[in-house]
């Protein structure tokens, strides 16, 4: 589940299990990553688990915020699958990031 200020704006239910054409896009979106992030002006040219994750998640808080929430499920999706212990995201917008709070288990 993903609060923004708050309120619940995304969920996921894993009952469902994730289609072959998202798994496949979640790979293409994994080899892009091999290829390096930039995480906050630096560029990481082969990023781990955790900086990936943070990468994906930093990615998914700027399209709630510009109101891209089909993407915004998709980053979702890739974290719940490569994050299992992710239970929530909770972030607090201010001037110019956000606050997060993780909650796993």
């Amino acid at each position: 589940m993903v609060y923004l200020d708050g309120e619940l704006c995304l969920q996921l239910r894993h009952a469902d299990g994730v289609p072959g054409q998202v798994r496949g896009l979640l790979e293409r979106l994994d080899a892009d990553m091999d290829a390096g992030i930039d995480l906050g002006g630096t560029l990481v040219p082969a990023p781990n688990h955790q900086q990936r994750a943070h990468f994906v998640l930093h990615q998914m808080l700027a399209a709630l915020a510009a109101g891209n929430t089909d993407f915004a499920h998709f980053l979702l999706t890739y974290l719940s699958l490569r994050w299992p212990e992710l239970r929530s995201v909770q972030a607090i917008s201010t001037d110019d990031s956000w606050t997060v709070s993780l909650e796993t288990g």
